[in-house]
């Protein structure tokens, strides 16, 4: 994400766009490059892990726990630090353009750490999708939404099928025919998207994209506005906690989920479509703009008319003055 300071100085100090485009072009693999310096160095302590030097370490000697306890990561204290770095790496790749360096570490992250104690699974499809590999991003919801049915998966079984399991699934199978669960509001989104964009050359897969639409909706309903209230290149609020069904929790994936919909073709036209259907989106009776049920203000009488501001409400009021009278 582009860091707002370059604008705010640009209107303060008069610097030229070129200029601004030079420094921000050298910041940006400096970031990146610092992201990646330490990872290898939270990488070569556990690589050659001393016990001896470990405190609250319960092994001995010298050990490679990428060898030795892979699949066990985070659980382990001492294996966090690489966690954390990683995961950093990962985020911070995929904002300057380097989908597939994020994805790889990612998914390096989630072998090591099969339970993903970080949250990864709720972005990596949006990476997947941004890099144009639906079926990849098919497959990995797909693990995530049917490997725990019924609450007894044990995520320390090295033995037991993790992502590697599901491979080239059929991308338009129905939900229900899988028993799709997921509470997950990330993929839920990232699956609307992807079933709208196979219904571009099929149709018949518009019931598909409905329906993960109004289980997102379902899940949190400030979801699909924030998405339509989304800009691109505008700062997006960055919440350090959420609450499922929370505005908070719509924002912690808005850094991915709103562009993703904005450069899908379509997409925002299918939203407002939907939303409009729903009468979430309204219209102006007097200019016609159209805006949320918690933009625009509804005439306090008849409580059937919308507007944008009280301007607009005395402009038309000479032609609403007769329906607003016989609602009344």
């Amino acid at each position: 994400r582009c860091p707002d300071w370059t604008h705010r100085d640009s209107r303060r100090q008069g610097v030229g766009k070129s200029i601004l485009a030079v420094s921000h072009g050298a910041r940006m693999p400096n970031r990146l490059e610092k992201a990646r310096a330490a990872a290898r160095k939270e990488r070569r302590k556990l690589e050659r892990f001393d016990h001896s030097r470990c405190d609250y370490s319960f092994g001995e000697g010298i050990e490679n726990y990428f060898e030795t306890r892979a699949g066990h990561f985070w659980g382990i204290l001492e294996t966090r630090d690489w966690c954390r770095a990683a995961h950093r790496l990962a985020v911070t790749a995929v904002e300057y353009d380097e989908v597939n360096e994020g994805i790889g570490v990612a998914m390096e992250v989630l072998r090591m750490n099969r339970s993903d104690n970080m949250g990864l699974r709720s972005i990596v499809p949006w990476w997947m999708l941004r890099a144009g590999e639906t079926q990849a991003a098919y497959d990995f919801m797909k693990f995530w939404m049917t490997v725990d049915p019924d609450g007894y998966y044990d995520w320390g079984d090295l033995q037991a099928p993790h992502l590697e399991s599901v491979k080239n699934a059929d991308v338009k199978e129905h939900p229900l025919s899988e028993n799709f669960r997921t509470s997950d509001l990330g993929q839920m989104t990232a699956m609307t998207l992807l079933k709208l964009r196979l219904a571009q050359d099929d149709h018949q897969l518009r019931f598909q994209v409905e329906w993960w639409y109004r289980r997102a909706l379902q899940q949190n309903k400030h979801v699909w506005r924030t998405v339509l209230e989304y800009r691109p290149g505008k700062s997006v609020p960055d919440p350090k906690m959420y609450s499922t069904g929370s505005q908070e929790e719509v924002d912690m994936l808005m850094r991915d989920l709103g562009p993703g919909w904005y450069d899908e073709p379509g997409a925002i036209g299918f939203l407002r479509e939907m939303a409009r259907g729903d009468g979430r989106i309204v219209e102006c009776a007097h200019c016609s703009k159209e805006g949320a049920r918690t933009t625009l203000k509804k005439c306090g009488n008849c409580r059937r008319a919308w507007y944008c501001d009280r301007q607009c409400q005395a402009a038309h009021w000479k032609l609403h003055k007769v329906m607003c009278q016989a609602y009344n």
